[in-house]
């Protein structure tokens, strides 16, 4: 028996709804690093972070009008840009932006390269028909 088992029980915390719903949610169908994303010019992952971080800061959901291949710039800074895009005939909603930040982390963890993994670019592409993209943005960004 685990001498500290009170301790580590009155330590551990019930996951709020948010963190439920994250752990409930989708993985990537698929997750592209380059042959599709060869056109895309890598970003450093320290500003993909900062993108997810202003992205898990908005509030409300997030609504995407019909696709196939309908897509919105959803963050930008440094030349660096997440996208996410409806490949869907009729208009697309998620609960929320941390979807997208989802999406993006999972190309994080699985593009990343370089030394000390420090750029990327990538597609995931999630169930129900929609991908989120991680690029270098030249203009307007």
């Amino acid at each position: 028996m685990n001498p500290r088992w009170a301790q580590d029980l009155a330590e551990r915390q019930v996951p709020t709804d948010a963190e439920a719903h994250l752990q409930a949610r989708a993985e990537p169908l698929k997750v592209y690093c380059s042959s599709r994303a060869e056109k895309w010019g890598f970003v450093e992952v320290e500003h993909v972070n900062e993108g997810i971080a202003y992205l898990n800061g908005l509030p409300g959901k997030v609504t995407i009008g019909p696709g196939p291949g309908m897509c919105s710039r959803v963050s930008c800074s440094y030349r660096t840009s997440i996208w996410w895009c409806n490949d869907n005939d009729v208009d697309f909603e998620l609960d929320s932006y941390a979807d997208i930040t989802y999406g993006a982390g999972a190309i994080l963890d699985k593009c990343a390269r370089g030394y000390m993994r420090s750029i990327v670019k990538g597609q995931a592409f999630m169930p129900g028909k929609w991908n989120v993209v991680i690029r270098r943005e030249m203009a307007n960004c």
